[in-house]
């Protein structure tokens, strides 16, 4: 990999590198531009080989020192002060990979020798000449451009790997949990356009998941978790779903101000003491095996190779999660990366991974002969067949407006129960002053008579008295009359001044929301009977309890917690209730968890837990000790307006 960069790091480049190359843009000025490396977006496998250091050596990060035992602690006080001793391009670095590389390839020394490791191995350098090195003179330093990848780091490592662990502990626990997670994931609704799709009929299999399947399991997961493991160890795992979902919302935000980013901070804190909690006390009180799928797996392994081959009925093997890994320690690094080179969309790898697989497809069509022509030709036929079915779907849309607007005759029963669903409509552009914007489009409506005239619907508590209550609504708004809940009386005469031209209601569509079934509350049909705002799934069957899942994408997110660009407070407080509020604060405020010895179900700390007073720390002035008293009394706030982060119930009720 560095022979060939080197090759591409010409004298020619390294001048233009330093001097600028004179370039004739396109509107006839020509310009000095000046090639930097900005970032450099990939897996960590990658990026070890670039960065020139053992693959998850003893310092397994690219870009600091911190030891492999010391990323547990991710942030902490002291995992922050480490992550300030960073990897730099110095001479002496240099220096001693050639002297490692003149006693292997000059005097024959073994590449892991003694004498090798004893200059290399304490920060985890490889005896390999790094080509970006021929910019260090000029003030470049190539570890400075690794940046956190939330597509291998977050979607298919962390939230993998800590999904694959819940259906462990499911499993020690019950025989049939993971039945009720599958169950329950196939009743969670689509959202949006492919924002939440149809979940796989059985989760808890991950057949060939890629990340977004991921995102969609960590956005849905807490309503599914509900209930399914004892009080207390079931908070303590839907607190640590529900902060990673935050941690994740705040991570993906394409706008951030200090103090989002300061929230982001403070959530990554709280992440890291949630997960050495989970740790401590509910994956310490689980003996978890493997799933059934990687037993599978081991045995094919196995049969594959032979020599290292089980038994041919082996036991399974106990499983355990493992957080001393550099992409968990990655974590603490988005906070400060982002005020530094902007908010990740701008250098996920999500896009070029999902681009790629455009040219494969694409490849495996063509008669692998001179490909490069057949993938063009392919890519131009695409792009006419797209510009024709648009120009189709645009004409059939209007004459599809021009025949209802032209209909003398009410519309079906069908037909009116359909537009009463949000329609497609595209939103114009506003200047951000405005505060709200009415749309005129009249292309959706319905018949305000229709509620009356379709004996379906007589007993339909959705549409009862609904004209006479519409009329009461508009009388008192043109009226202007302060708003009482629409209890003020009129007499008839009074509403039947209210006319609706043509009879018609225009629908629009205001906000969509991605409802979720509180499936640990149970169903009820005593709730509402048969009724057109119930989906023809539901089979005229309620759940006592939804939730809103506002971690369905940014914008919703942001509507829930403050500090936003156009947001206010969510939930301001009110001021005739003070009773509660000392008691309110104290528990918003405190998220950390309570003594074991008050909750018999939890189980004393494992020796040799990142939070054990006897183990010694590397810092020369800080003992184990010592970061587990500063951490235990530490007071962390998360933000005035963001009292609600660490509450596992992470949803508002309906």
């Amino acid at each position: 990999m560095h022979a060939v960069r080197d090759m591409l790091l010409t004298k020619e480049f390294i001048h233009a590198y330093v001097h600028g190359l004179v370039v004739k843009c396109y509107d006839g000025i020509e310009r000095r531009i000046f090639p930097r490396f900005f970032t450099y977006g990939a897996d960590y496998f990658e990026k070890v080989l670039l960065a020139t250091i053992k693959y998850f050596g003893g310092c397994p990060c690219p870009q600091c020192f911190i030891e492999k035992d010391q990323i547990p602690e991710m942030g902490s006080k002291a995992d922050m002060r480490r992550r300030q001793k960073l990897r730099e391009d110095t001479s002496v670095w240099r220096d001693k990979i050639k002297l490692a590389r003149s006693w292997i390839f000059g005097k024959g020394y073994l590449l892991a020798g003694a004498a090798v490791n004893r200059i290399l191995k304490p920060q985890s350098w490889v005896p390999t000449t790094n080509a970006f090195s021929k910019l260090a003179e000029h003030g470049f330093n190539l570890f400075s451009m690794f940046v956190p990848d939330l597509l291998h780091e977050v979607e298919l490592c962390v939230v993998k790997s800590l999904f694959i662990h819940t259906l462990r502990i499911l499993q020690a626990h019950s025989a049939d949990a993971i039945a009720k997670l599958d169950e329950r994931f196939r009743q969670i609704p689509t959202f949006g356009r492919s924002t939440i799709r149809r979940f796989h009929a059985n989760v808890s299999d991950m057949k060939k998941p890629a990340a977004r399947n991921y995102e969609d399991i960590l956005q849905c997961l807490l309503p599914v978790l509900e209930g399914l493991l004892p009080d207390a160890h079931n908070e303590i795992l839907l607190d640590l779903w529900f902060i990673l979902a935050t941690w994740n919302s705040y991570a993906k935000l394409r706008m951030h101000t200090s103090s989002t980013i300061q929230n982001f901070s403070n959530v990554t804190t709280v992440l890291g003491r949630k997960v050495r909690e989970f740790i401590r006390i509910t994956c310490s009180y689980f003996t978890t095996y493997e799933l059934p799928k990687e037993t599978e797996r081991a045995r094919r392994d196995a049969q594959k190779n032979p020599a290292t081959a089980r038994p041919s009925n082996p036991s399974r093997k106990v499983k355990e999660w493992n957080v001393a890994t550099y992409k968990f320690h990655s974590f603490g690094d988005y906070p400060t990366v982002i005020p530094k080179i902007g908010t990740t969309d701008s250098y996920s790898t999500q896009l070029s991974e999902l681009t790629h697989r455009v040219v494969k497809k694409f490849y495996a069509r063509t008669n692998k002969r001179k490909f490069g022509r057949q993938i063009a030709n392919l890519e131009q036929r695409r792009r006419i067949l797209r510009g024709t079915q648009q120009r189709m779907k645009d004409a059939a849309t209007a004459a599809a407006a021009e025949a209802a607007a032209n209909a003398d005759s009410p519309p079906a029963e069908s037909a009116a129960a359909e537009t009463l669903r949000p329609q497609e409509e595209d939103l114009p552009r506003m200047p951000p002053p405005i505060n709200h914007h009415i749309s005129e489009s009249k292309r959706n409506f319905f018949n305000v008579y229709d509620f009356h005239s379709l004996s379906k619907w007589a007993d339909d508590p959705a549409v009862e008295g609904f004209l006479k209550k519409l009329r009461t609504h508009l009388l008192c708004r043109l009226l202007d009359l302060p708003y009482d809940g629409d209890e003020t009386e009129f007499s008839p005469q009074d509403l039947m001044d209210v006319t609706f031209v043509r009879d018609r209601l225009y629908t629009h569509k205001v906000i969509g929301t991605h409802i979720i079934p509180a499936f640990a509350h149970g169903q009820t049909s005593d709730l509402l009977p048969k009724s057109i705002a119930r989906r023809p799934e539901d089979k005229d069957q309620d759940y006592n309890y939804y939730y809103v899942n506002f971690f369905v994408d940014r914008d919703m997110f942001m509507r829930y917690f403050d500090k936003g660009v156009g947001h206010r407070v969510t939930a301001p407080c009110d001021p005739t209730d003070t009773e509660n509020e000392d008691d309110e604060m104290d528990v918003d405020e405190d998220p950390v968890p309570a003594p074991l010895e008050e909750n018999p179900l939890l189980c004393p700390d494992v020796p040799g837990s990142t939070n054990d007073a006897g183990a010694e720390n590397s810092d020369e002035d800080d003992s184990e000790l010592e970061e587990e008293e500063e951490e235990a009394d530490e007071e962390l706030t998360i933000g005035e307006d963001d009292e609600g982060i660490v509450d596992s119930a992470g949803y508002d009720d309906l």
